[in-house]
Order: structure tokens, then sequence, then C-alpha cells
């Protein structure tokens, strides 16, 4: 009995170490765990690599934030599964990640932690495209090139970005975008086409764009990411359907470095215009060779450049001419990006208006610029204009009358034009011209006609002429621009000139030349509100200042030099020239015709 006792003791103590091992076994079993693996170690640069994440029993995903100094993450993925074993359940999840290293060299997958749980760490290495041993996980390649590894300033220069593949590319979206150091625009497509490299045939596309440097020395146009998409049968997809789903890629250039020269030292010229081809075009409204005095007569000017954004277009300077009365109607300005070009145009229109009998010329019109093919400086012409003016007849019968006659179409010319000085309608040019030559009609009709009657219908005409004269005064003194006159100008544009001028004020304490020049361009848009362009070379002539011309056309020649932000060249200052900037503005306020409204600004 007592040893059937002990024998049942020891059964069941065998039973429990038993139970007690299995269940330390069933816990080793379904411990928590964490694991990673990629499917490649060493990878091209601009591809790849798909980090596969792995966890048991675990509160949640370990943050993946590690990642970030040495990866981009482009697409990612998450899965996760339960199940029951000998009525043990346990969790499970996955994640992937399909990485893009940032730099090429070796790159460490750092240890992932959770829980108290962490992966082992993975190195990865990235080697340039071309590594004898190492096959391209894509066959797609990107390439940047240049036409002029040696611009001036200023130059365009054609950029392409040419996209390689083996016709698994589904789509690129590249971009390159402007800055500070040069201006940007795309241009059309280039053609499709299949070339070999290295005994492989590859689909070529190319993205053209035209850049223009905007500073001399040298000029670094960095790495450019280019989002794109592969189709990739792995990705899933449905055979019925016939779709293929698509993995992201990112394609990535070499930082590419460009040698700008600064403006040509043989440049004659105030404006720099460094282009491949320029014309200028003129056409006239009507035959100037048989022209009427008091008749407006359109000469539209087109400067048509070959290489060029519209805004280097130069303004053509409106001349004085004794005899002559000249206004201008707003610029047209346009681009047109062609397949290796940006052809630009610029489109102004003079209305002239010839005041005297006989011959009066218009003087040559000349924009020089600078032939980039041949190195040289090139001008075009627009040769001299001559006007030959004839007018009415007057006799001296008619004196009195005609004196009369003359007077009132003196004070309709004067209304009439100055509207047109201030708005440079052409419309109204052709009022201003049918009323001259209906007045010169009217001064050579015989006053004597039907005794009295034709005097009084002369008397009422020319009452009615002059109400309608000062009716056009009145609604132009409500509405007039300041394109003429840049004093006219109301409260707002006043504040807005008074700021400008504190930030130009500024501007000449620094040294730096472009800040200052930015300053000079931002405070004749306030002041001369009017104007549709500006440049520095033009803000002396607006002034009637030889000296702030001067000091204009050096700042901006200093603009495109090999050393634009110094404050300070030879004798050039930026002090010096806001001295005689302010006295040039304090000059020219005084001799304004409305002095009350166009005070200098006072901070």
């Amino acid at each position: 009995m007592h040893m059937y006792g002990r024998v049942k003791t020891g059964f069941f103590m065998v039973c429990r170490s038993t139970a007690v091992v299995l269940l330390l076994v069933t816990n080793c079993i379904y411990a928590a765990t964490l694991e990673t693996e990629v499917d490649r170690e060493t990878v091209i640069d601009g591809e790849s690599v798909v980090l596969y994440i792995s966890g048991t029993d675990l509160s949640d995903i370990p943050d993946t934030s590690a990642l970030l100094p040495n990866f981009r993450i482009i697409h990612s993925g998450v899965s996760s599964n339960q199940q029951v074993v000998n009525g043990v359940s346990t969790r499970g999840f996955q994640v992937r990640l399909e990485l893009q290293a940032k730099n090429t060299g070796s790159s460490v997958i750092p240890a992932l932690t959770i829980d108290g749980v962490s992966s082992d760490p993975i190195a990865i290495t990235v080697v340039p495209r071309g590594t004898p041993g190492v096959e391209p996980r894509d066959n797609v390649f990107v390439e940047l090139s240049v036409d002029n590894e040696n611009p001036y300033v200023q130059e365009q220069v054609i950029l392409s970005l040419d996209l390689f593949d083996d016709g698994k590319l589904a789509g690129a979206d590249p971009t390159l975008e402007g800055n500070s150091d040069y201006q940007v625009e795309r241009l059309p497509n280039g053609s499709e086409e299949i070339v070999s490299r290295d005994g492989v045939e590859y689909r070529k596309r190319s993205v053209r764009y035209a850049l223009f440097p905007q500073k001399s020395g040298e000029l670094v146009i960095e790495e450019l990411v280019i989002p794109a998409s592969i189709r990739d049968q792995s990705y899933g997809g449905n055979v019925f359907l016939r779709n293929t789903p698509t993995r992201r890629i990112e394609l990535r250039t070499e930082p590419y470095t460009l040698q700008v020269k600064p403006r040509a030292a043989l440049s004659t010229s105030g404006w720099w215009l460094p282009v491949k081809g320029l014309r200028l075009d003129h056409e006239w409204s009507a035959d100037i060779k048989q022209a009427k005095a008091g008749e407006a007569y359109t000469l539209t000017l087109e400067i048509l450049a070959d290489g060029a954004t519209s805004t280097q277009l130069p303004e053509v300077i409106v001349p004085d001419v004794p005899g002559l009365k000249i206004y201008t109607d707003t610029p047209k300005f346009g681009s047109q990006p062609e397949q290796n070009r940006l052809v630009s145009l610029r489109r102004e229109k003079w209305s002239v208006i010839p005041n005297v009998n006989g011959e009066v010329t218009l003087p040559e019109v000349q924009i020089k610029w600078w032939d980039t093919v041949n190195d040289t400086e090139q001008v075009a012409t627009l040769p001299a204009q001559q006007f030959v003016v004839e007018g009415g007849v007057i006799t001296p019968a008619t004196a009195p009358s005609v004196t009369s006659s003359q007077e009132a179409s003196s004070a309709a010319e004067i209304s009439a034009t100055e509207t047109l000085d201030q708005l440079a309608d052409p419309s109204l040019a052709a009022i201003s011209s049918s009323d001259s030559v209906a007045t010169d009609s009217e001064a050579s009709v015989e006053p004597v006609l039907n005794g009295g009657v034709a005097r009084w219908w002369q008397w009422l005409a020319m009452v009615a002429m002059a109400i309608w004269a000062l009716t056009l005064f009145a609604w132009w003194w409500s509405v007039r621009s300041t394109d003429k006159q840049p004093g006219s100008v109301d409260e707002d544009h006043r504040a807005n000139e008074t700021q400008a001028w504190r930030q130009l004020r500024s501007a000449s304490q620094q040294p730096d030349a472009a800040v200052y020049s930015a300053a000079v361009l931002e405070w004749a848009r306030a002041r001369w509100p009017g104007r549709s362009a500006y440049n520095l070379p033009s803000i002396g002539k607006l002034l009637g200042s030889n000296s702030v011309s001067d000091d204009m056309q050096r700042l901006d020649a200093m603009r495109y030099s090999g050393h634009p932000n110094a404050g300070h060249t030879n004798d050039l200052s930026l002090r010096d020239i806001q001295q005689r900037l302010e006295t040039a503005v304090k000059s020219e306020t005084q001799t304004r015709p409305i002095a009350s409204t166009n005070a200098l600004p006072q901070l």
C-alpha cells in the first residue's frame, strides 16, 4: 500500500514537470520576434532596395524614422495575420518598404527596436551605373547635357534631359525650376528614337529647356530627382483586363557645372542683349511721303530675337523731334518655344502727328545686340523716316475768319493731343486727325458766302467745337494716366512710392549692387505706374539727368560683371549714386506742373 502511494505520487510529479517543460517550450516557440531582410545588398545609384520587416507578438509596428537620414521611402505596404496553434494565439505583421539610398557608397539600415526586441542592422552598398558585376534592376537611366558650357551671362543655354529605357518606362515627370541663379523656359519635347549603348538598344526621349544664367562665374545645376514609374508584372495586375501595374522609381542626374562669362568688354550698348539673331521690322499705317499736318500716322515696330525671353528685349526710346508729336502705346510681349530655342517678340506702336508743313525727319533707331554666334556686337537699324507734309491753303481775303477758325482748331488739337499724350489711344488719334482735317477744310471755305449766313454758321461751328474740346479736356482730367506726366498720381501711388523710396535708401547703405538695382526698379514702378516696362538706363532719361543716366548704365553693367555683389568699383559708389538720384528727383519734381502732389517721398 505504501509502495502504491509512492508510485502514484512520483507519477504526478513527473506529469507536473512535463507540463512545466512543455509550457516553457511553447513560450520559447511563440516569444516576440522582429526580423529584417532585403532583396539585394548591392544596388545601382538611383535604383531601389526592398526592405521586409516581420514581427510577431509585438504591440505595434516599429518606428522607421531612423531610415530617413540615409534613405528615401518611395513606397510602403503593411499586412498582418493571426493564427492559433495548440490553443495559443499569435499575431504577426509584415512591412514592405521600397527604399532609395540618398548617397553612393555604404549605407546602413539601422537596427529597429520595439518592446525591447531589436532587429539586426543591414549594410547596403550603392554603386554607380556601369560598375562591373552589378546588373541593374531597371534598365532605365537619365543623362543631362547642354549645348554650351561657357555661355555669357543672360545667354540662352539649351539643356537636355535624355531618358533611356528598355520599353518598361511608363512615365516620368522631369521638372527644372528656375531660381536666382538662372531662369528656365520649357521647350517642346524632342522626338522619340531608338539608340544603342554598349550593344543594348534603348528608347530615348528628350525633354529640353532654355536656361538663362543670371550671374557670371561658376553656375552649378544641382542634382535633379525625377519621379518615374516602371511597368512591373510582379506587382500584380489582371491578365484579362490587360493592365500592368507600375512601380515607382526615382531617376537622378549628376550635378552639372557651367562657367558663365560676364558681359563682353567690347559691348558698347547700355542694354546687354546676347542672342543668336535679332531683327527690327517696321510698318506705317499710311504713306508718310504724302502726309497732312494734324493727321496721325501709326508706326509699328517689332523686335524679334532668337534666344531671349521677352523681358530681355529693350525698350525703344521715343525721340524728341521738332515738328512731330509722338505718343507711345502699351507694348506687347510674347515668346514662342521652339524645338531648340526660344523666340521672343516685342511690338511697340507710335502715333506720330506732324504739326508743321514741309519735310520732317524721324531719326534712325538703333538697337545694339551681342551676336553670340560670331562673338561680336551687331546693330539693328531702322533707317531715318522722312515725312513730306502739306497743309491747307490760306488766302489774304479770308484772314479774319481764318484767324478765328485757327484758334478753334488749336484748342481742339491741344485737347485731343494731350489726351493722346496720357492714354496713347490710337482711336483718339483718329479722332484728332479727323477734326484737324475738318478744321483745315473749314478754313478754306469762303466766309462771305450768302452774306452773313455763312459767318453765322462758322461761329456756331466754332462754339460747338469749343464745347466739345472742353468736354474732352474735362474727361481727360478725370481719368488721365501717368505715362507722360508721371507725377500725376493719387494717394495710393504716393504711399507706394514713399515706401519704395525708404527701401531704396536702405539698399544704398548695403554693399550689394544687385539689391540696390532691384530697389531702384521697384521705386521706378511706384513713381511712374503708368509705364509698361522699366530698365535702369531709361531712369535717367525719365528724370532728365545725364549724371543719373551715366550712373544707371554703369550700375546695369556692374550687375552683369564678374563682381555683382560689390558695393563700389572704381568710381561707382552706391551712396554717391543715391545722392545724385535724390538731387535729380528734387529737380525733376520742381519742374512738374503739379508739384504739390509729387514731392520727393519723405521718410
